[in-house]
């Protein structure tokens, strides 16, 4: 499966990609190959994140916007969704008093990097330097996280 987390400050950039790289990303986003599957792009979500996602592009119309895209990966069944009492039991088992003293980011950003950590790939596409801060120093998982889509290789 090729799962990726998209922040919200990442994702507001979908509805009018100036870049090439983010253009490429959204394309393969979008994407959607009936006759091979294993090429189709997964979205990990949650119902917090979804709720983001749309009230950060609350008027937004366009064709390519991040509300668009999980409606459509929605209809193909392309959401890695995990509920939310799913992360809240994570976290209460793993985020440990000691570990979120050392976390820099938000508190809201712990759900979310519950979300990536228990995503299959651990893919993120964020811009938050705390956020990527804490999922990189988190012991005992692996995470891939980057600012650009050029510098992550999404598609593998």
């Amino acid at each position: 499966m090729k799962d990726i987390f998209i922040d919200t400050n990442v994702a507001i950039r979908f509805a009018n990609p100036l870049d090439e790289n983010f253009k490429e990303l959204v394309r393969w986003l979008f994407n959607y190959d009936e006759l091979n599957l294993t090429n189709n792009a997964y979205l990990v979500v949650s119902n917090k994140l979804i709720q983001e996602y749309c009230q950060s592009n609350r008027n937004c119309s366009k064709p390519t916007s991040i509300p668009i895209l999980v409606d459509k990966m929605t209809r193909e069944n392309r959401l890695f969704k995990i509920e939310n009492q799913a992360l809240d039991q994570f976290m209460t088992q793993n985020f440990k008093p000691k570990i979120i003293k050392r976390f820099l980011s938000n508190v809201k950003d712990h759900f979310h990097i519950a979300l990536i950590l228990m995503s299959p790939r651990k893919y993120a596409l964020a811009r938050d330097d705390n956020f990527i801060h804490d999922l990189e120093s988190y012991a005992g998982y692996l995470v891939t996280v980057r600012k650009r889509p050029e510098d992550l290789d999404y598609r593998n």
